[in-house]
């Protein structure tokens, strides 16, 4: 008897020492399988985080509006209203974006209108009368003003972001008239002796004028031209020289007058800007100069008679233009 009731305590301290080492046992292993199972999903987390992180440093920032609860609108119970605003990194990210300025096309054709001024000096020399050279002061100048009204057309070609070249034609209508109570050189100085006296007479007349050029200009800007232009010019002139067979020393048989209209042919070079004002329209301020070099003709040319006219006549001309003008380009800038 004694010895089974040993047995039987025996096998229940067993059972009572073993059991917490057995299931010890177990619950080591579960925990180690568990850290294996945690560490697996840990590096998957890790890889979709460096994944999450490259995609947001290629993907541009974009500024959120701010949400917030209207006005006077009731409150969600256990919400709170959310404010979202941009971070400082991404309110620089935005600053740093440089503005593109577009750039202009002065490529085109264009059409303009002009308004300015045409300063002229020309000088009436006469060679000869009679058939005899003159001796005497024999040359007479003038200047004169008139106001100058005109168009023009042209084509530019834009080379490269600094360079313009293109070709222009215009026209424009200038009137002046200049009158001499003589033909200068030949009264001999002997007028002043004769106040009140009919005289012979000459007069010089202008009106209009064109020009057909090129041009080449820089873009100080990219809405500003400052050019160069140089070509070829017309100008219209009227010449007359009259006499008075009544008192006067050009004509003894009989009173004259010889009128002679023509149109000179010269050269013109000037420099002018001109700048983009709105959408295809430019304003432009232009100077030139023109040269139209002499103008030979005699003047009266009488047959027959040794004692009248046969003014051999030299007339030069040159031109001073002050304008502004706008324009407009086909297509626009």
């Amino acid at each position: 008897m004694v010895r089974v009731i040993f047995a039987a305590a025996l096998i229940a301290v067993s059972t009572i020492s073993f059991a917490p080492v057995a299931h010890a046992s177990r619950t080591l292993d579960d925990v180690l399988a568990r850290l294996e199972a945690l560490e697996k999903e840990n590096a998957t987390l890790r890889k979709r985080v460096q994944r999450l992180e490259a995609g947001d440093r290629e993907r541009p920032v974009v500024a959120s509006l701010p949400t917030s609860v209207p006005q006077g609108a009731p409150a969600q119970r256990g919400r709170t209203p959310v404010t979202t605003t941009l971070a400082p990194a991404a309110g620089q990210a935005f600053a740093a974006v440089p503005v593109v300025e577009q750039p202009r096309n002065w490529t085109g054709l264009y059409l303009g209108a002009s308004g300015g001024m045409r300063r002229e000096h020309h000088t009436w020399t006469t060679n000869s009368f009679l058939g005899l050279a003159m001796m005497v002061p024999n040359r007479e100048a003038f200047n004169d003003t008139s106001a100058r009204f005109g168009g023009f057309l042209g084509y530019n070609l834009q080379l490269n972001s600094k360079v313009v070249a293109g070709i222009e034609a215009d026209i424009a209508w200038g009137k002046t008239k200049s009158n001499t109570n003589l033909i200068p050189g030949t009264w001999v100085g002997l007028a002043p002796l004769f106040p009140g006296l009919p005289t012979d007479t000459s007069s010089f007349e202008t009106a209009w004028d064109a020009s057909l050029r090129a041009r080449i200009g820089a873009l100080i800007m990219p809405d500003t031209l400052v050019y160069l232009t140089g070509g070829m010019s017309w100008q219209r002139i009227t010449a007359q020289a009259t006499c008075d067979e009544n008192f006067g020393l050009v004509c003894v048989s009989a009173s004259h007058v010889d009128t002679q209209k023509t149109t000179l042919t010269g050269w013109t070079f000037g420099a002018g800007v001109e700048s983009i004002l709105a959408g295809g329209w430019t304003g432009r301020i232009e100077y030139r100069y023109s040269q139209y070099g002499d103008f030979n003709h005699l003047f009266i040319p009488v047959t027959g008679c040794f004692c009248d006219g046969n003014l051999d006549t030299t007339i030069s001309l040159s031109t001073h233009t002050f304008l502004a003008g706008i324009a407009h380009k086909l297509g626009g800038y």
